[in-house]
C-alpha cells in the first residue's frame, strides 16, 4: 500500500519487498473487508458487502445498521507487517495523576525475531463502564522503538488524561468533553488482524472518598493511576 509515494515510491516499495529494509509502518486507517455473500441485515459481525459504511476502530458500538455494521475490517487500525516479530510486556501506569495532568505508560518491547527492526506501538485506553456510550478503545499515544534481535527496550509513552474526556449525555451532545470518574484500562494490542486483540493491559478500579472527591484508579500489579475529581458544594 504505497498510495501516492511520488518519484521514489517504486524504489521504497522494492526495498521493502526484497528485504533491504524492514517495514515498520502501521495502518492509520481501517482497511475494509468485502464479501460476495454478506450475512443477515441484523448480524453486525457478518461479512460486509461491497460499499458498506466506513469502518472506524473507535466507532461507537451498536450505532451502525445493515449487514456487517460492526467493526470487522480486513486489516484493523494499527496493523502492520515486519520481517521480524515483537512482544510487549510489563505494562504499568503512573500512579496518582490528576484528571488535568499527564499519565505515563511504561512497558517493555522485545524483538523476538532474527533481524533488527522497528516497532510502532499504539497505546489505547478502554472504559468498561460509563454513563454514555464510548468506543471499545481510544488511542491515547504511541511510540516508535528500534530493537536488535533478542534484545529488549523499556519505553515510556506520556499522554494527557484529558484525552479520556467524553461528551456527557445532554440532549444536544454539545457540552465540553469531561473525564468521567470510573474505571479505565490501558491496553496494548497484539499486531494481528483481530480487532481489539489485547496483548497486555493495566486493570482499573474506581473508589470513593469521604471528602467528596472521587478517584479513578488504574492498576497493573502494584502500580496504579488515580484520576481525582472533586465535587463543589455550596455552604
Amino acid at each position: 500500500m504505497a498510495y501516492q509515494g511520488s518519484t521514489e515510491a517504486g524504489q521504497a516499495v522494492a526495498d521493502a519487498i526484497f528485504g533491504k529494509i524492514d517495514p515498520s509502518g502501521k495502518l492509520p486507517i481501517s482497511w475494509p473487508s468485502d464479501a460476495a455473500a454478506p450475512g443477515g441485515d441484523f448480524d453486525g459481525t457478518a461479512p460486509s458487502p461491497l460499499g458498506d459504511e466506513p469502518k472506524f476502530f473507535d466507532q461507537l458500538p451498536g450505532t451502525g445498521s445493515g449487514q456487517g455494521h460492526a467493526y470487522n475490517p480486513l486489516y484493523p487500525f494499527g496493523f502492520g507487517l515486519s520481517y521480524t516479530t515483537f512482544t510487549t510486556t510489563n505494562l504499568s501506569v503512573t500512579p496518582n495523576v490528576n484528571r488535568n495532568g499527564t499519565a505515563t505508560a511504561t512497558f517493555t518491547v522485545t524483538n523476538t525475531g532474527s533481524r533488527a527492526g522497528t516497532d510502532i506501538v499504539p497505546v489505547y485506553a478502554a472504559q468498561p463502564v460509563s454513563s454514555v456510550v464510548v468506543p471499545p478503545q481510544r488511542l491515547v499515544g504511541f511510540t516508535r522503538v528500534a530493537v536488535n534481535p533478542g534484545q529488549s527496550q523499556t519505553v515510556h509513552v506520556a499522554f494527557p488524561v484529558s484525552t479520556l474526556g467524553e461528551t456527557q449525555g445532554d440532549i444536544n451532545a454539545s457540552g465540553p468533553p469531561q473525564v468521567e470518574p470510573g474505571g479505565y484500562v490501558v491496553q496494548l494490542n497484539n499486531n494481528d488482524t483481530k480487532p481489539y486483540d489485547v496483548a497486555v493491559s493495566a486493570r482499573s478500579t474506581a473508589r470513593y472518598t469521604s471528602s467528596g472527591s472521587r478517584d479513578v484508579s488504574m492498576s497493573s500489579g502494584g502500580l496504579s493511576m488515580s484520576i481525582t475529581t472533586t465535587s463543589l458544594r455550596s455552604s
